[in-house]
């Protein structure tokens, strides 16, 4: 189940006069985030700017079950040499390796058709980015959700050096009367 504000709640039962866009959010590992949005022109929302008008983003479905499943998302990012990320035309800097273990976040928002104003938006995917394939304008993305980082291979027995401290010693930090 989503979470939504009241006030959405309350737009969505009265009426259907509403727009819908995507709010995306790349976090690059070295602390830069990209905000962007497939919308035709660029949106502030909780004061966050979200360009609109530079790059094209088209995503897969997203869908939440229940339990433990790794979630996937496909995302085709399409860029002109003109388009920066973090200082770079988009492109290249997918292929030299920006976007390696980036997390990128959705969600929906809804805007006030009337008015234009946002009026609230629902989460809808988390992930990081595990696989990128680079054409010569569009990157295809597939990003996997935080559950991926459990299917990490353990030894079924762990051996270890044993303690170098002496028992009861200085170091051990066991009390001998204890």
């Amino acid at each position: 189940m989503r979470s939504a504000s009241p006030a959405l709640v309350a737009h969505l039962a009265s009426s259907s006069n509403f727009l819908m866009v995507d709010l995306y959010s790349i976090a690059l590992v070295g602390g830069f985030t990209a905000y962007y949005t497939n919308a035709q022109t660029t949106i502030v929302y909780d004061s966050i700017t979200y360009i609109g008008d530079e790059i094209i983003i088209e995503r897969g479905n997203t869908r939440s079950v229940i339990g433990v499943e790794v979630d996937t998302l496909d995302m085709t990012v399409t860029a002109e040499p003109t388009h920066l990320l973090n200082g770079s035309p988009w492109i290249s800097a997918a292929r030299a390796g920006a976007l390696d273990g980036a997390s990128v976040s959705v969600s929906k928002l809804f805007i006030n058709q009337q008015t234009l104003a946002p009026i609230g938006s629902v989460f809808l995917f988390s992930g990081r980015v595990s696989d990128i394939d680079c054409g010569r304008f569009s990157v295809s993305i597939q990003v996997n959700s935080q559950l991926e980082l459990l299917n990490i291979q353990m030894p079924r027995n762990m051996y270890q050096p044993g303690c170098k401290n002496i028992l009861f010693g200085q170091g051990c930090g066991l009390i001998k009367s204890d």
